[in-house]
């Protein structure tokens, strides 16, 4: 039997429970900073003063440089992310990475999109509006509503991208075995506190907002999120396409070198006009595997 099995049971108890654990990011153990980074806090206002640590390479790049912003997904961690680094200041890029709040090494016990996404605009008044984004999972509906609230970007990278918060919603609910009359009055109750729609971070929605160019990177084999979001997410982007890969997963996928040298490419070149140029100059650099 699960822990909290019993807990679901309980009226009133249970779904604030479910909303709490909800809002708790479990997962990665990891919490080192890529290597060879300096760290700094980025804190932000507000009344709840929610703190997150970024993460750049000491005496790397260049400091005149657009930053390229590095998120990782729910559970996650900056280190996840480090090996996007190495390629991206050798293009010349400021490597960024991000502990979203209540992960890594950044404080906190529990965080929300709306409040990651307030990081993301913190980082680009301390650090400058980004040359783009990569993020992974949770990190892309993160950096969608940041786009949205007016952050400027030059290109997206969304690595098997979270497609909504009800499909977050129905993980949890399996991994914790809640009840789905429960889970839907715990997301009620986030929407609540939050003030805000559980579909502020539908990617399909947010696509229809956003002339940001796009590339998705997705593993077919992925059981986290199906590939399957990608597609349609790319369907409704105006400016988007997708790789995809197998055998990678969800994790994984992020220390692919191919799927790394996709990314640091489109960020270079997704900018351009000219995407069929964009995709040969892809094939050309590496071919993700079969």
């Amino acid at each position: 039997m699960h822990p909290y099995e019993l807990l679901w049971r309980v009226p009133g108890l249970a779904d604030r429970l479910a909303a709490t654990l909800f809002l708790t990011p479990f997962g990665e153990p990891d919490a080192t900073a890529p290597p060879r980074a300096r760290s700094e806090r980025v804190v932000l206002p507000g009344p709840q003063g929610a703190v997150a640590r970024v993460h750049e390479p000491v005496d790397r790049g260049s400091g005149d440089a657009a930053p390229v912003f590095l998120v990782h997904g729910w559970g996650g961690a900056a280190s996840q992310m480090a090996g996007f680094v190495d390629a991206l200041v050798e293009r010349g890029h400021r490597a960024i990475t991000i502990d979203l709040p209540a992960h890594g090494e950044s404080p906190g016990r529990r965080t929300n999109v709306l409040e990651c996404r307030d990081v993301l605009l913190g980082a680009a008044r301390r650090f400058g509006e980004p040359r783009g984004i990569i993020a992974h999972s949770f990190g892309a509906p993160v950096a969608a509503l940041a786009v949205r609230e007016g952050l400027a970007v030059g290109a997206l990278v969304f690595i098997a991208p979270l497609p909504s918060m009800d499909h977050g919603l129905r993980q949890f609910a399996l991994r914790a075995r809640v009840p789905l009359d429960v889970m839907d009055r715990a997301a009620r109750r986030i929407e609540a506190d939050l003030g805000f729609r559980r579909t502020v971070m539908d990617l399909v929605e947010l696509a229809q907002r956003n002339q940001a160019p796009l590339l998705c990177l997705h593993d077919v084999d992925d059981r986290v999120t199906p590939v399957e979001a990608s597609r349609e997410i790319v369907r409704s982007w105006p400016a988007a396409r997708i790789l995809e890969t197998r055998g990678l997963g969800h994790r994984r996928i992020l220390r692919d070198p191919a799927v790394i040298e996709h990314a640091v490419a489109f960020l270079a070149q997704g900018h351009q006009e000219r995407p069929r140029d964009l995709e040969r100059a892809l094939a050309a650099q590496c071919a993700l595997e079969a």
